[in-house]
This record gives C-alpha cells, sequence and structure tokens, in this order.
C-alpha cells in the first residue's frame, strides 16, 4: 500500500509541478492545489491528498507558504504532528521548485490539516 501511495505521490507532484522531487517530500504552491502529507495506520508520514493556499509571504528574507486540506489521509486514529520535513515551493515566476528541510505538517484525526514550507536563501 505504501508503494502505491509513494507512486501516487510521485504522479501528483509530476503533474501539478512538472518537477520531480522527492515523494515523501511536502509540495506547496503559491497559487494553486498543494500535495499534502497524511498518515498511515502506524503513524508513519503518507500521501495525504490535496490542499490550497491560505497564506503566503514573499520577501528578501524568506518564502513561506501555508496549505491547508480537508479529506487528507490520517489512518493512525489520532492526530498527528510532524516537524522538520522536507519541503517545496513552487512559485510563479520559477520553473523548479525552492526546497527546505523546513516543513511541518499537522492533520486531526478526521483528517482536517495544515502544511507549512519555509525557504530562508
Amino acid at each position: 500500500m505504501n508503494r502505491i501511495r509513494g507512486l501516487l505521490a510521485c504522479v501528483i507532484l509530476v503533474v501539478l509541478s512538472g518537477a520531480v522531487i522527492a515523494d515523501d517530500m511536502l509540495l506547496l504552491r503559491e497559487d494553486g492545489p498543494c500535495v499534502m502529507g497524511g498518515f498511515d495506520a502506524n503513524g508513519e508520514l503518507a500521501f495525504g491528498g490535496e490542499g490550497e493556499p491560505f497564506h503566503t509571504l514573499i520577501s528578501d528574507e524568506m518564502v513561506l507558504v501555508k496549505c491547508k486540506g480537508e479529506d487528507l489521509v490520517n489512518d493512525s486514529g489520532q492526530a498527528q504532528l510532524m516537524d522538520d520535513l522536507p519541503c517545496g515551493i513552487l512559485l510563479r515566476d520559477r520553473d523548479e521548485p525552492l526546497e527546505a528541510e523546513s516543513g511541518s505538517l499537522a492533520v486531526s484525526s478526521d483528517g482536517v490539516g495544515t502544511a507549512t514550507c519555509k525557504w530562508e536563501p
């Protein structure tokens, strides 16, 4: 099942971004659907579904995107939080994502969640 989710995440990443990045990476977009994480029955990170951006900050010091999603996969039965996840941010004026190690993901037991990615030069 994890292989199927991983493959599905890769396919969605390619379709949404045109860029191939790791299948365990959150991919947040400045202006479109976000690839969000979720959790399997063991509480391990898995493909969660799509979300939408609700906060974007672009400055000389950093780029920050926050996305939210509903009906995300969380088969663990409890709220989950992960920090320091690899993440990528797709901006309108760039072909390749900005990659960072400062992503976070929170998903409630009923599948409502937020993902954050912060990139600093």
